[in-house]
C-alpha cells in the first residue's frame, strides 16, 4: 500500500515501522511521482523533437514572428508547440516549489507574468530568437528533461554528477 501511495509509513505499526523503511530503501522500484514525472518528461522531449523539425530560417526570426499569427503558417505551428514545452516547464517548476515546501503550499494564484518568467527558468524559447539561437536554447531544454530521466530512474544509492556540458552522468545505484 506505501508503494503504491495508498498509506504511508505512519500507518505501519511501529514494532515494523523500520523494517518497512528499510525494505523500501532498498526497492529499486520507481515511485509514482517518478514514473509520472518520466512521462512527462518523455512528452516534453518528443515536443522539442517535433519543435527542432519545425526550426528554420521562416519560422524564426523576423520572419517567423511576422507570420506565427497566421494560422496553418509553419511559424504558427511552431509556436503552438513550443507554448506546449514552455507551459510543461512552467508546471514543472510550481511542482517542484511545491514539493520543496514543507506545507506543499509554497506558491498561491501566480500571475501571468509570474506564469511567463517560471516558463523561462529553463531557457528563453521565444520564436523572435533567430534559428541557431532557438536551436541552442531547446537543446539545454531537452538535456533538462534527458537529465531528469536519468536522475529518477538512477535508483537508490546512485551518485549523480554533473559534466561541464550539462549532462547528467549516474553512477552505482541498485
Amino acid at each position: 500500500l506505501i508503494k503504491t501511495g495508498q498509506a504511508s509509513l505512519g500507518d505501519v505499526p511501529a514494532d515494523i515501522r523500520s523494517a518497512v523503511a528499510e525494505s523500501l530503501a532498498a526497492s529499486t522500484e520507481i515511485s509514482k511521482k517518478g514514473k509520472d514525472a518520466i512521462g512527462q518528461a518523455t512528452v516534453v522531449m518528443d515536443y522539442i523533437d517535433q519543435a527542432d523539425g519545425q526550426i528554420s530560417g521562416f519560422t524564426t526570426g523576423v520572419i517567423g514572428i511576422g507570420s506565427a499569427m497566421i494560422p496553418g503558417t509553419p511559424a504558427y505551428n511552431l509556436a503552438r508547440t513550443i507554448d506546449t514545452i514552455k507551459a510543461n516547464g512552467g508546471f514543472q517548476a510550481r511542482q517542484a516549489m511545491r514539493d520543496a515546501s514543507p506545507t506543499g503550499g509554497a506558491l498561491g494564484q501566480v500571475s501571468e507574468q509570474e506564469n511567463r518568467l517560471l516558463q523561462a527558468t529553463l531557457g528563453s524559447l521565444d520564436i523572435g530568437h533567430g534559428e541557431e539561437q532557438l536551436r541552442a536554447n531547446m537543446a539545454k531544454v531537452r538535456q533538462h528533461f534527458s537529465n531528469l530521466v536519468a536522475i529518477l530512474s538512477a535508483g537508490p544509492g546512485a551518485t549523480a554528477t554533473i559534466r561541464e556540458d550539462g549532462k547528467v552522468v549516474i553512477t552505482g545505484g541498485k
